[in-house]
């Protein structure tokens, strides 16, 4: 019995010095905090450049939480490692020497939880928890948040956090339909289809209950590279080879540009069309859709750009701007 008040009064010492050591003492044996039943909300992770179309699953992230009694708050995570895969009930959570971090439930007080996936540097508040962070969009690392907040913890409450990701990013693909009559023989090719010179670096505020991003810097030798679209036939559409990510915020002036071949022969066309005052929103995926006809591939017509929703969250499904 003594060795079990030690045990207990040396918890809440570290666990949290607002819960009297006297209640703690007569309390059944505290259960430890878990991570587990994480989801990326709304589908999977974004495609990774570097492996197609193959989609990138989530098997790690980082954890900051903290514990708040009396007025009085304490960090129990400072951005420790936690893996495993979608679909396990449990996952693991680590320091930086690979050994298992343990922290407790304990009666009374709130927990604050913030996780985040693909981040590398992240300036954080006094009390640890992720204050900001820096990105630049060329890494098209797919930066995920989640939150879970426990306002008053109960014993007998559940004791897994659970985390559903948010897309802290917007996600673009191109998709062209061939316009030709199907009798006139005709396929299209698009290639070196770009974003021109987009917003390559940024600041998300993740202090904010909604994180916003703030301060977008260009840099005029970086274009986003989308591939191309080969062969496609007359009244089919096809999308580019790859969907890439980009920083959200309002664009008073997004360029796109690319290459259309015919099977025919001729000279390619080469096509640059600006789309003005064009606003994405983080967690939101954006198809571009234009058709190429007779019209504006000999470039008699601008070609225009509708943007459709597509995997995410609902995106606009406007057309914005015109070729120019």
């Amino acid at each position: 019995m003594i060795m079990k008040k030690i045990f207990y009064i040396v918890l809440a010492a570290v666990a949290f010095s607002a819960c009297s050591q006297e209640e703690i003492i007569s309390r059944p044996q505290p259960e430890a905090i878990t991570f587990g039943n994480v989801f990326v909300d709304k589908s999977t992770r974004a495609i990774d450049p570097s492996f197609g179309t193959d989609a990138k699953p989530l098997t790690e992230f980082k954890v900051y939480g903290t514990l708040t009694g009396e007025g009085n708050t304490v960090n129990i995570y400072n951005g420790n490692t936690v893996t495993g895969s979608i679909g396990d009930a449990t996952w693991s959570c680590k320091d930086a020497d690979g050994n298992d971090i343990v922290q407790y439930w304990v009666d009374g007080c709130a927990y604050n939880f913030v996780a985040l996936a693909d981040v590398d540097t992240v300036t954080v508040d006094d009390n640890g928890m992720p204050k900001s962070m820096s990105y630049d969009v060329s890494t098209q690392k797919d930066v995920l948040r989640a939150t879970y907040t426990e306002t008053e913890y109960k014993n007998g409450d559940a004791t897994t956090v659970p985390f559903t990701f948010k897309h802290m990013l917007s996600k673009a693909v191109f998709s062209f339909t061939n316009g030709f009559a199907e009798n006139t023989g005709i396929s299209l090719t698009v290639s070196d289809i770009k974003v021109v010179k987009p917003a390559k670096t940024a600041t998300l505020n993740l202090a904010a209950e909604t994180p916003t991003w703030n301060t977008l810097r260009y840099d005029n030798s970086y274009d986003m590279a989308f591939g191309g679209v080969a062969s496609i036939a007359p009244a089919k559409t096809a999308k580019s080879d790859y969907e890439r990510l980009l920083i959200p915020g309002t664009y008073t002036s997004f360029n796109i540009s690319f290459t259309v071949t015919s099977n025919k022969g001729g000279d390619p066309s080469n096509v640059e069309v600006e789309l003005e005052n064009l606003t994405l929103k983080s967690g939101c995926s954006y198809n571009f859709v234009a058709e190429l006809n007779k019209d504006n591939v000999n470039g008699a017509m601008p070609i225009t750009f509708k943007i459709e929703a597509d995997d995410w969250t609902d995106g606009s499904d406007n057309t914005i701007g015109t070729g120019k």
